[in-house]
């Protein structure tokens, strides 16, 4: 379905990896860059034979690896020459667009049909970051969880960061209201849709040759 689609992927944890599975499932070429250190999901258990997590070959299995350091000019550079190849970028990096030198208007000047996908946990703008777990504590869900005489639990932390973009790809798919300019499409609402906005925006692409920034929050309903 997406044979010959490039996507570069700017990630960490798990909603903007498990939306580049998806797109990875579907046909596309991902490339996942990482900082020097590499995604803290590569360090949660359980752990495969090889020492490597579980979770983190999951949801990166396939994808092609780049290392880039996007606080320096050299990082910095390469980042703007794969996105100026891609033809889907995905971001959940929080304050990525400044460390890349490079936004979606930017890049869209260069590249009109470039469909951008930008996962964060308080919404498009919002200050501060956070995930799931953090997110149900400053709501209070975590208060109300958990086993009587024990700590508090937060609650399907995994399928919140997995399902973060998918009230986003319905919104691709017009089952939910959306907003559009003459330029293409913004989506905001929840942040694994993501991954069907990106697939529904890449077909559009092709007929109208407009990209579209898709913008997604853990938080939002």
């Amino acid at each position: 379905m997406l044979d010959g689609v490039r996507v570069v992927e700017f990630s960490q944890l798990i909603a903007a990896p498990f939306c580049g599975l998806t797109l990875l499932d579907l046909g596309a070429e991902v490339i996942k860059v990482e900082s020097r250190s590499g995604d803290p999901l590569r360090k949660f258990p359980p752990y495969l034979d090889d020492g490597e997590s579980a979770q983190f070959r999951a949801l990166n299995r396939g994808k092609r690896s780049v290392v880039a350091d996007l606080a320096t000019p050299g990082g910095s550079a390469l980042a703007r020459k794969l996105i100026k190849s891609a033809d889907v970028v995905i971001e959940n990096l929080g304050n990525s667009r400044a460390l890349l030198g490079i936004g979606y208007e930017d890049a869209a000047a260069r590249r009109p049909e470039l469909v951008w996908c930008a996962i964060s946990g308080w919404g498009a703008d919002a200050p501060g970051r956070a995930i799931d777990p953090s997110l149900q504590a400053a709501m209070g869900l975590i208060s109300i969880t958990g086993e009587n005489g024990t700590c508090e639990a937060s609650s399907a932390a995994v399928r919140g960061w997995s399902r973060s973009g998918v009230f986003v790809s319905r919104k691709s798919a017009g089952t939910t209201p959306s907003v559009r300019d003459g330029s293409g499409s913004i989506w905001s609402g929840r942040s694994r849709a993501s991954a069907w906005t990106d697939t529904r925006a890449s077909f559009t692409t092709e007929t109208s040759r407009k990209g579209n920034l898709s913008s997604g929050s853990v938080l939002s309903e």
